[in-house]
């Protein structure tokens, strides 16, 4: 089944900053759920083109935001062709994750275990031992070779 997508570029006139600039925003809407997220710009409202969701003029600051603003939008696009492909479905909070780069769930095995070291680094000398950290350490690299004796792979997917 195909989702419906689109992405639309506006202006927070709401939260006009006492320069009078506006910041600009994306939406992401998928299937009637919407993500929104900061483009961490600012535009004028008077050279605003609503319509079209970009900014009018041909300032060096127009035309820059105007290209971010492509950039963005052709960003948004790969990553909800690549989504559908690897898991078949897709959100537009899944999409904003991975555009703003919020860490999403981990995908692989080692990469799990990756981060659940580096936390635990971080707690060395608050709740955690050092040996402790150690020990996850070592059996990191025992679960790495065993992966790759076993299955020939570099990590393994959390989907198999």
């Amino acid at each position: 089944m195909r989702s419906t997508f689109r992405i639309l570029f506006y202006l927070n006139t709401s939260r006009r900053k006492k320069s009078g600039l506006c910041p600009v925003m994306g939406r992401i809407t998928v299937d009637g759920q919407i993500a929104q997220f900061s483009m961490k710009e600012d535009a004028r409202p008077e050279n605003w083109d609503t319509q079209n969701g970009r900014a009018t003029g041909k300032s060096r600051e127009q035309t820059e935001l105007n290209r971010k603003i492509a950039q963005t939008e052709q960003s948004v696009r790969d990553i909800y062709r690549r989504i559908v492909e690897e898991s078949g479905f897709v959100t537009a909070e899944l999409i904003k994750n991975e555009l703003t780069g919020v860490a999403g769930k981990s995908e692989t095995l080692l990469q799990l275990f990756r981060e659940h070291n580096a936390e635990c680094g971080k707690r060395v000398g608050i709740d955690r031992k050092p040996s402790t950290y150690n020990n996850y350490k070592n059996s990191y690299n025992h679960l790495s070779r065993f992966i790759l004796s076993k299955y020939g792979l570099e990590d393994y997917p959390l989907k198999q």
